[in-house]
C-alpha cells in the first residue's frame, strides 16, 4: 500500500469523489486497486474536532449534563490556547481533556467504545 500524507485543504473524501467522477465520464474501470486509506490520528481540524467532543459522548448516553457542561468548559480552553497558537499547552490541555473524558465515561478506550480494556501495544 502507498501511503500519502494529508496535505491542508486536500482530503481523501475529495480526492475519492475526484477518482468517481472520473470513471464515470470515462464510462470504465479504475486503473488502480484501493485497499484502504489510513489517517493517521484523524486530528485534521482540532477547533472543531474538540468542540464536538461534549456532544458527541453526551448523545451517546456516556456522561451526564453536568459532565457534559464541565466537559465544554475545558473545550473552550482548548480551543482559546488553540488560537492563541499556543501549541505545546493546548496539546497538553487537550490530553488531559481526553483522560478526563475517559475517565468520565468509564470507557475502556475512546478509540472503540465496545472495547472492554485497553488496548494491548505487544499484541
Amino acid at each position: 500500500m502507498q501511503r500519502r500524507d494529508q496535505h491542508p485543504g486536500s482530503y481523501s473524501s475529495s480526492r475519492r469523489l475526484k477518482h468517481a467522477r472520473k470513471l464515470r465520464e470515462a464510462d470504465s474501470s479504475p486503473n488502480f486497486k484501493l485497499s484502504g486509506i489510513a489517517i493517521g490520528n484523524g486530528l485534521t481540524d482540532p477547533i472543531t474536532q474538540t468542540r464536538a467532543l461534549p456532544s458527541i459522548i453526551f448523545n451517546m448516553g456516556l456522561i451526564t449534563e453536568a459532565t457534559r457542561k464541565h466537559i465544554q468548559d475545558q473545550v473552550e480552553v482548548v480551543i482559546q490556547l488553540v488560537e492563541e497558537q499556543q501549541w505545546p499547552q493546548a496539546v497538553e490541555m487537550r490530553s488531559k481533556l481526553i483522560d478526563y473524558i475517559g475517565t468520565a465515561s468509564g470507557l475502556a478506550t475512546l478509540l472503540d467504545i465496545r472495547r472492554t480494556a485497553e488496548y494491548d501495544p505487544g499484541e
